[in-house]
């Protein structure tokens, strides 16, 4: 039996390729103004089947359609350590630094409007992916969406806090995570079994030696930053998982001449959890944001990564054409913005299966009246102690 499924705010597809993965039927899609990623989408139908309709305008004028899922990735800025502060116009209306993390963030709007949208559509199940700091500093939040949920469908909703890691399921990339699920039927996942990490190069190696062209996406803008990244990592010595900052200054100090550096004030000599770094190939990859291809640095050629190993270390397959991202710089933020494609099929299929009437074995610990933790490194500990 084909179960249907609605794209709201998922951005550039790998929620909605691990969706389709699943076995659910994509029958519509629901952006934003401007449809961030949906060019992405719509040239991989090939991949995420062709039943589908895209409407990106305000949130109060998509169209609802019955469905069995609604799922999507809002923005999860005001959670993100990426985004404490802003430039925007402050309360006495000039331009300054303003607030956008926490609960009250307007970047949570996107939340409120994919539950609004959910009620209409009659699922039996709703699930969002964020950072963790949306479930450990703004569970109140959470709850108060589910409220919001049963109050325009006059329904119960059980509220699952899915804590979990993309390294433990199958992915190549150390990316701790969150899913909000809300479902009218029970619901479990399946706790990943024991396995050795997916390392950097079992996803890109084999790439090194391709020459730049030579397959689909396997190319990278050579911007000012990427400029002076090709620079140190060809002059100097870069050690795996070293920021550049560190690699800066071993060339300094090694009286190596460096041209792209000389302004004082080059972020790129830092060497924070938000500097360029390189990768390593005896482990997975570090969070590849929306700036990877300016900030991940190959593990060792000298320059940053493709648009195919970027796609690669997020779980698309080769035959998802990555041509939409290279078309102007901003869009390759779409990598960022979306989710890796192992983490939506691992939910989606335990979303699939309770919709089947077989959810998976683990709910999680009771934390409230129908709301429960579902942590997966828990789930395993518990299953390994044949507790479940």
């Amino acid at each position: 039996m084909s179960f249907t499924a609605i794209d709201c705010q998922s951005f550039a597809g790998g929620f909605a390729l691990g969706v389709v993965k699943a076995g659910f039927e994509l029958i519509a899609k629901r952006e934003q103004p401007g449809g961030f990623g949906v060019p992405a989408m719509e040239a991989n139908r090939h991949l995420l089947g062709d039943k589908w309709q895209v409407e990106a305008c305000p949130a109060g004028n998509w169209t609802p359609m019955p469905a069995d899922l609604v799922f999507g990735n809002p923005p999860c800025s005001g959670f993100s350590n990426r985004s404490s502060m802003i430039r925007g116009r402050t309360e006495d209306g000039s331009i300054g630094k303003i607030q956008f993390k926490g609960v009250n963030s307007v970047a949570n709007e996107c939340m409120w409007d994919l539950v609004e949208f959910a009620a209409k559509c009659d699922p039996k199940i709703v699930i969002f992916e964020s950072v963790q700091g949306a479930y450990r500093k703004g569970i109140g939040l959470m709850q108060d969406l589910r409220q919001d949920l049963e109050s325009r469908t006059g329904q119960k909703w059980t509220l699952y806090h899915v804590l979990h890691n993309v390294a433990d399921l199958g992915g190549a990339q150390v990316r701790p995570r969150y899913f909000w699920v809300a479902s009218r039927i029970p619901f479990g996942v399946d706790v990943p079994e024991a396995q050795d990490p997916i390392v950097v190069s079992e996803r890109i190696k084999d790439l090194e030696s391709a020459p730049l062209g030579s397959i689909d996406g396997h190319t990278f803008e050579l911007s000012t930053q990427a400029k002076r990244i090709q620079e140190l990592a060809s002059k100097a010595e870069w050690l795996p998982d070293e920021t550049s900052g560190h690699a800066y200054e071993r060339a300094i100090r090694e009286g190596v001449r460096l041209e792209n550096w000389d302004e004082p004030l080059v972020s790129d000599k830092g060497t924070t959890q938000f500097a360029p770094r390189r990768l390593n190939y005896d482990r997975p990859s570090r969070v590849l944001a929306g700036d990877a291809p300016q900030k991940v640095v190959h593990p060792t050629l000298p320059r940053t990564v493709t648009a195919r190993e970027i796609a690669r270390l997020s779980g698309f397959p080769d035959d998802w054409t990555c041509k939409p991202y290279l078309e102007k710089r901003s869009n390759s933020y779409w990598w960022g913005k979306g989710i890796c494609v192992e983490a939506g099929q691992w939910i989606a299929k335990a979303a699939h299966d309770a919709i089947a009437g077989r959810p998976q074995a683990y709910s999680g610990t009771r934390i409230g009246d129908n709301e429960f933790l579902i942590d997966a490194q828990v789930g395993k500990k518990q299953k390994d102690e044949g507790l479940f």
